[in-house]
């Protein structure tokens, strides 16, 4: 169970280093679409609080990338 909560948080922060680095709407379509399933599965094995926290974290890097664009 601890090591599966590791890999879905390392897969969370690159997703979300991807996502704010999407060279295109294309791309960040698809890394904001992969960011929703790993919450979906973090969500399984993490505290609410841990939820919102990583829920928050993708919100700013999603309104960055947006005033970015």
């Amino acid at each position: 169970m601890i090591e599966k909560q590791i890999r879905l948080k390392q897969d969370f922060y690159s997703t979300l280093n991807e996502l704010l680095n999407a060279k295109d709407m294309e791309e960040f379509g698809y890394k904001s679409t992969h960011i929703s399933f790993v919450l979906k599965d973090l969500r399984s094995i993490c505290s609410e609080s841990e939820i919102d926290a990583f829920v928050d974290e993708a919100v700013q890097a999603i309104a960055h990338f947006a005033n970015a664009n």
